[in-house]
């Protein structure tokens, strides 16, 4: 999972099909889903991009996407957020999120 900044994923969230977990260094609850997430990328690689981007060092992103609440996982598509996942939830969650964004592709 690539460790980013906002600026750097802004052009990939509008030309591919993304999985963007925005973490907080304090959130105890960000580690399991990291674990789902990374165990996922490798299911997924071919044609969905993993990035987490720590809020801790992105400030902007709690106004531009809303973000209150760790963790938060954003499924994106041509710029649109397609999905949404607050909180942990089971791996099984997850990979819905990641077929419903590959449906949306069609």
């Amino acid at each position: 999972m690539f460790n980013t900044t906002l600026g750097f994923i802004d052009e990939d969230i509008k030309n591919k099909l993304c999985i963007v977990f925005f973490s907080l260094n304090e959130a105890l609850l960000c580690k399991p889903v990291k674990v789902t997430l990374e165990l996922l990328e490798h299911d997924y690689k071919q044609s969905i991009t993993f990035y987490e981007l720590n809020v801790n060092n992105n400030v902007l992103v709690n106004t531009k996407y809303s973000i209150y609440f760790f963790p938060t996982v954003l499924a994106f598509k041509g710029g649109e957020i397609v999905g949404q996942i607050i909180g942990p939830k089971s791996k099984q969650r997850f990979i819905e999120m990641c077929e419903l964004l590959l449906k949306e592709q069609q």
